[in-house]
């Protein structure tokens, strides 16, 4: 069977509302994982940006790595993006190749334990340079790891749909988790109290 799609606020509002809860188990997860004093909205997963722009990111996502959407060119592509390029809501403690590095260390010491395992998942680099970004990151240079499809005829098809969900659940929520992990303050990690002093990995 095919899924209609109109749009890609079409396509993001359904897939908020078949995400169900998990956009509120998500909202939770990020806060707790990258020390944020609140959580983005519980209501949705993916925040549609009004502009016409033909890409969306997950909700309170910017200068960490961010699940991506995107529809352009007959296509449909998802994952998780590695972005160095300007935020700007962000703060200018850092600039935004200082901001992606440490997830784009450690996502390449995860490709080096996992590739085999997500190859046979189909996960791959669909947009930009992947690897050689991750090791030489530049300002506005982006890469994103995830998979695609295309769009017949205003349609997707319905099984490429339903792995998107489980892979946004599952094994693309276990790979942000577990950059997340390693790029919290270390103090965080061991799960001592507020007054431990933060040190950061490197």
């Amino acid at each position: 069977m095919a899924i209609i799609i109109s749009s890609l606020k079409g396509i993001i509002d359904k897939l908020n509302s078949d995400l169900g809860d998990f956009c509120a188990d998500f909202a939770r997860e990020r806060k707790q994982l990258a020390a944020k004093k609140k959580s983005p909205g519980k209501s949705i997963f993916f925040k549609y940006d009004k502009d016409g722009r033909d890409w969306a990111i997950n909700e309170g996502g910017g200068t960490e790595i961010q699940y991506h959407i995107y529809m352009r060119d007959g296509e449909l592509g998802y994952g998780l993006g590695f972005n160095a390029q300007y935020v700007p809501f962000a703060t200018n403690k850092k600039s935004p190749v200082e901001y992606i590095k440490p997830y784009a260390d450690a996502f390449l010491e995860l490709l080096e334990i996992h590739r085999s395992e997500w190859n046979s998942m189909g996960l791959d680099w669909i947009i930009g340079d992947g690897e050689e970004m991750l090791k030489n990151p530049t300002l506005r240079s982006y890469t994103l790891f995830g998979k695609k499809t295309e769009i017949v005829k205003g349609t997707m098809d319905e099984e490429f749909y339903n792995q998107m969900i489980t892979d946004i659940k599952g094994s693309l929520f276990d790979i942000y988790k577990d950059l997340s992990i390693r790029n919290m303050p270390i103090c965080m990690k061991q799960m001592k109290n507020s007054m431990c002093r933060i040190m950061y990995i490197s």
